[in-house]
């Protein structure tokens, strides 16, 4: 997680000024006991880093970017989207953690502590696949595509080699279905 704070620093990204603190891990608990879901210890860990982004109004959404395209939503956000999972027809067991601000997110089965596997979602489509087994895969494949310069900056903006990303994830998450298709 450090090695993903470092690059942001490197890059001079306004994300650095705009992520959380993080959560304390008691209330973090209680409040994903409260909504019937498992609080893993990676899960625990990256909203112990940091817990979301400050996503205010007048926040360009490109500043907030953990990762091109998307930001780490706060425990706060994550819940308040939780809450409307019935209309977006994704398990109850799902709680998002990233999103673009548009409608894709990447959501994380809380039905265990032990394995918590990440999920894309996108509204046009049927079928939400696994990105990534786990938040250290996850995290160690951003912190990787940073060190590669798979994402970087173009005038400001943060962006993505698309073909070394998809690369990179797939070598990576070999057992994600999401980079195999």
């Amino acid at each position: 997680m450090s090695t993903i704070d470092e690059h942001l620093v490197r890059l001079q990204r306004p994300t650095v000024q705009l992520l959380n603190p993080g959560a304390d891990a008691e209330e973090a608990r209680r409040r994903f006991g409260a909504h019937g879901l498992r609080l893993g210890r990676e899960l625990a860990a990256l909203y112990g880093w940091h817990n979301g982004t400050n996503v205010a109004p007048g926040v360009v959404l490109d500043d907030a970017h953990l990762l091109p395209g998307f930001y780490l939503m706060s425990i706060d956000e994550a819940f308040r989207t939780f809450e409307k999972m019935d209309e977006l027809n994704v398990s109850p067991s799902w709680l998002p953690i990233l999103t673009n601000g548009g409608g894709d997110f990447s959501f994380i089965d809380c039905s265990t502590e032990d394995v918590q596997p990440i999920f894309n979602f996108r509204f046009e489509q049927d079928v939400h696949r696994m990105q990534f087994l786990s938040v250290s895969d996850m995290l160690g494949t951003i912190a990787e595509a940073y060190d590669q310069e798979v994402f970087f900056l173009e005038e400001r903006w943060l962006e993505t080699d698309d073909e070394a990303w998809w690369e990179l994830a797939r070598s990576l998450n070999p057992r994600a279905d999401y980079w195999s298709h």
